[in-house]
């Protein structure tokens, strides 16, 4: 096609700036949802898998159970057991936090065990927070190690629901959490070399006496001996164990989160679609009250000598150039909703997936073009019905008087009559 054919063609755009506009945004909005859905979900999925990886350590398998826990008798039986070189007994609780509506995610710990196995909880005790020979401020039954991104935290005010301002959790050294409905004060000691999170430890025995949670544990991470495989391990460990209990590998929680997240995903991503289709369908009721006003425009061309091909790639054009400038818009725009996001709801966008993660927008070139080529399509298919039909008009029919309403137009039952109103109102301008 000519330069000055293809001028042509994009100068009807310029002619119909609401109705392009209109059927441009519609594609931006579509591509931005969809892909800020995979952006957010992906780099959710990435960090909470890259923080599960950091607390398991070097454990090949993990023992899990209930959400209230298990009996610690359990962990003697295990530890003792020849397919396992170390056992690290583990307490999770999701402490709150008086007056405050966030929750504080604290793990009990074995010293001795985590430092073998999970190096990125061995606290640091500070010799100033401690007030004592800080070799033993991890063993202080009320001493809790914080994150920094935790301590930072909660030592800020937080905004309540209702407009009000909460006290920071933390203040003074002390750490107020409630359990039940009991509220006491823990002595922040230290840090943890795991800089970001939302995480406190604190000593299993500490924990499970604060909490009241005697003799229960959460998980108990396990580091095979030389030679063993976890499958075999979990073979031979797994007759053992009462019932509700399970032997998993660490990266497992992280495909379990993917999977109770997919719903959430699903949906989110329809609406992309939804959106999508309403944008093809904007181009193609604006192009069907286009063909009709240029009908004369294209006889024209045609008694000069365009052929029909000429003419069908020209209005292809039309809205290709619509769906790529939606879909760079959409793209753009998906990234600012993705960093929105991660700002005020978090990768989970609110469901509660993904606690305690930060996870961090990062440009992937693979779905952005991929999202880039849905908004061409989107363009293309909402023009190919009106540009095929404009394509097989006779110049001669589209010429004679009579015949210019129905010449150029898709002859579909009912004569479209939905599509162009949605025209009339989108191109008047």
């Amino acid at each position: 096609m000519s330069k000055t054919l293809r001028r042509l063609f994009l100068a009807s755009l310029l002619r119909r700036r609401l109705a392009s506009a209109l059927s441009l945004l519609a594609i931006a909005l579509g591509v931005a949802l969809g892909l800020a859905v995979q952006l957010i979900h992906g780099a959710a999925i990435d960090e909470f898998g890259r923080g599960v990886r950091l607390l398991s350590g070097e454990a090949d398998l993990q023992l899990v159970g209930p959400r209230d826990g298990f009996d610690e008798a359990v962990y003697g039986l295990l530890a003792n057991r020849p397919e396992v070189a170390v056992a690290s007994p583990v307490l999770r609780i999701d402490a709150r936090l008086p007056g405050r509506e966030d929750t504080l995610e604290v793990l009990g710990i074995d010293l001795f065990r985590v430092a073998r196995m999970q190096p990125m909880l061995r606290p640091r005790a500070d010799a100033v927070l401690a007030g004592e020979d800080t070799r033993f401020a991890a063993l202080q039954p009320r001493n809790v190690f914080l994150c920094e991104d935790a301590r930072a935290r909660l030592e800020k005010p937080m905004s309540l629901d209702n407009g009000e301002m909460a006290a920071p959790a933390l203040r003074d050294g002390e750490l107020r959490v409630q359990s039940g409905v009991r509220s006491f004060a823990l002595r922040f000691a230290g840090t943890l070399p795991l800089a970001s999170g939302q995480l406190a430890v604190m000593d299993i025995g500490g924990a499970q006496q604060a909490f009241g949670r005697i003799g229960v544990l959460s998980r108990i991470d396990l580091k095979l001996a030389d030679g063993i495989s976890p499958e075999a391990a979990r073979q031979a460990l797994s007759p053992l164990l009462p019932p509700g209990l399970a032997l998993r590998v660490p990266e497992a929680a992280a495909s379990e989160a993917g999977t109770l997240s997919r719903a959430y995903r699903v949906n989110l991503t329809m609406l992309a679609a939804i959106a999508l289709l309403t944008g093809g369908f904007l181009v193609f009721s604006t192009q069907v009250l286009s063909v009709a006003r240029r009908r004369r425009e294209f006889a024209l061309l045609r008694a000069l000598g365009m052929e029909r091909r000429a003419l069908l790639r020209g209005l292809l054009a039309e809205g290709a150039v619509v769906g790529l400038a939606g879909g760079v818009l959409g793209v753009a725009l998906g990234h600012a909703l993705a960093a929105l996001a991660f700002r005020l709801v978090g990768g989970d966008l609110g469901a509660g997936f993904f606690r305690g993660t930060q996870p961090q927008l990062q440009f992937d070139a693979v779905p952005a073009v991929a999202y880039m080529a849905l908004g061409i399509a989107a363009g293309v298919a909402g023009t190919w019905l009106p540009a095929r039909a404009a394509s097989r008009v006779a110049p001669a029919r589209a010429l004679k008087a009579g015949e210019a309403q129905h010449a150029g137009l898709p002859r579909a039952q009912g004569r479209l009559p939905l599509a162009l109103a949605l025209a009339a109102l989108a191109g008047g301008g």
